[in-house]
């Protein structure tokens, strides 16, 4: 877990229904991802929280609000589709992809439940100088690609593979976490939704050319762009 303050984050100890805040995880342009434990089975779990940063924030009572009146519809087709793409990926059970175990509303939003996997991120490693030969290269990817054949055949993409995204876990299997960009982009809110991708590891035609200057590996949210294919 990297200790790190996030605005409009839940504080430490704070109860969600059996589940005890311990800390953030990570910060999505659609969430907030928390380390907790299960009160009931005495276990880490990993928690996501709907909480779209360009278009809602957190009352002093906890509950998440659309920032505007404008932004309502936004926020409850977000809402529903967290919730929709949080009830499909707990249908697979496959050992690379992050294995979500169930979902619940509370505070306005949806929280979504996962296994708390245990590893280092592949970009770490990356950093500290690690050298990976082509086998072992090849046993992440195609892994990990193994994972994704079967999410893309009901029609779920991720959009955000990156290395930060991939854990190797301490057995040295990856697994693929954070699905919070997959399913945000459908033509009807492409004027209102922006998307999250990072240069260098996006598809081209989700991000503009003008940000093709960014250093390799910054996030940034592009212009929308129209698409015709809906992306859960």
């Amino acid at each position: 877990m990297t200790d790190q303050t996030v605005r409009d984050s839940l504080p430490n100890d704070f109860k969600l229904l059996w589940y005890k805040i311990k800390g953030v995880l990570g910060r999505s342009g659609f969430g907030i991802t928390y380390l907790a434990n299960d009160g009931n089975l005495d276990h880490k779990v990993a928690i996501k929280e709907y909480l779209p940063i360009d278009f809602s924030s957190r009352d002093s009572d906890s509950t998440v609000r659309p920032l505007t009146t404008t932004h309502e519809d936004t926020y409850k087709w977000g809402l529903d589709n967290f919730i929709i793409e949080a009830k499909t990926l707990a249908k697979f059970n496959h050992p690379n992809i992050v294995r979500v175990l169930t979902v619940f509303n509370q505070f306005n939003t949806a929280y979504m439940v996962m296994e708390y996997e245990k590893g280092i991120e592949l970009s770490k490693l990356i950093k500290e100088g690690k050298q990976f030969s082509e086998e072992r290269l090849l046993e992440i990817f195609i892994s990990l690609i193994e994972g994704l054949e079967v999410i893309h055949k009901v029609g779920f993409i991720h959009r955000d593979i990156k290395p930060s995204n991939i854990l190797i876990r301490d057995d040295s299997s990856p697994v693929l976490l954070d699905f919070g960009s997959a399913r945000m982009t459908v033509s009807k809110f492409t004027q209102t939704l922006t998307t999250t991708v990072t240069y260098g590891y996006a598809p081209f035609e989700q991000y503009n050319q003008g940000n093709k200057n960014k250093a390799l590996g910054q996030t940034y949210t592009p212009w929308p762009r129209p698409c015709t294919t809906p992306s859960l």
